[in-house]
């Protein structure tokens, strides 16, 4: 299992004596979150039994306990989203490095999953420190980087980072989360200045395309809907020079390249057209 997410018995067990209302809406609008994400989220099965406080266990909370703890509705709402995870299979998790628990208090040992954030934070550690093969990858980023829209070039252009990117995912994930979280869509301006300013908060190199003969090369095509694309120029790039490997001084010519401004059919969005070899 690459990673796992799961209402954790450790993040049910409560200390007694607190408001459940607040905690547990907000842990199914959560729920609710991942689940519209495509993230499977799983369950300690014994997670029925955990005491949220001193000898009221979950079931008794959700089934016996109507009104007394928690509305009928919000109830019924904490019942659908537990119901709704798979059950983790004894000594499943063992093996997986990479865990968020999800739950009422902050109890545990794996990584506690409060916000839609901590699930991008969470993907974003699983994608450069244990990275898969390109097409996971790219599909993880539509969780990790939701402000980002790849191109019909993915995955098959991730295969053109030498040696493989998984060799770079790390160097890779820093640079998209840069795009996603800081790079604003260009309106006006000085765009060499712009890309200069971000280059110094990203701490990656990122200029325009020098020979401006080559925008059929740097043009990519993007899904609008089924059967259906557009061309967009994704001239400025990104400078990918290192890789992950420690002690490795070698420079490398691989680069993303992006579309700077906005697009009326992707509103809000910034269009990735390739990551991997320098073209």
């Amino acid at each position: 299992m690459p990673r796992a997410v799961f209402h954790s018995v450790a993040r049910y067990t409560g200390p007694g004596a607190v408001d459940l209302a607040d905690r547990v809406e907000s842990l199914v609008v959560l729920c609710d979150q991942i689940r519209n994400t495509g993230e499977p989220v799983l369950k300690e099965e014994e997670v029925w039994d955990a005491e949220v406080e001193p000898g009221l266990p979950v079931w008794r909370m959700l089934f016996e306990n109507e009104g007394e703890t928690l509305s009928r509705d919000l109830a019924r709402s904490l019942q659908i989203v537990i119901d709704q995870a798979a059950s983790l299979g004894e000594g499943q998790l063992a093996g997986v490095n990479v865990q968020g628990a999800l739950g009422l208090f902050a109890n545990g040992n794996a990584t506690q999953l409060n916000t839609a954030s901590d699930l991008r934070t969470l993907v974003r550690s699983h994608m450069g420190g244990e990275p898969q093969d390109a097409a996971v990858f790219c599909a993880d980023c539509a969780i990790a980087f939701p402000r980002l829209k790849l191109s019909n070039a993915f995955p098959q252009c991730i295969s053109t980072f030498d040696g493989g990117y998984q060799q770079y995912a790390g160097v890779l994930v820093r640079c998209l989360e840069a795009l996603n979280d800081d790079w604003t869509n260009f309106e006006r301006g000085d765009l060499p200045k712009t890309l200069k300013a971000f280059s110094a908060r990203s701490g990656f190199e990122t200029n325009m395309e020098g020979n401006g003969d080559r925008k059929d090369e740097l043009s990519f095509a993007f899904s609008v809907e089924e059967g259906i694309s557009e061309r967009v120029i994704c001239e400025p790039h990104m400078k990918l020079g290192s890789s992950d490997i420690a002690g490795d001084n070698k420079y490398y010519f691989h680069r993303i390249y992006f579309n700077p401004r906005g697009h009326t059919s992707f509103p809000g969005l910034t269009l990735i057209g390739h990551a991997g070899k320098h073209l």
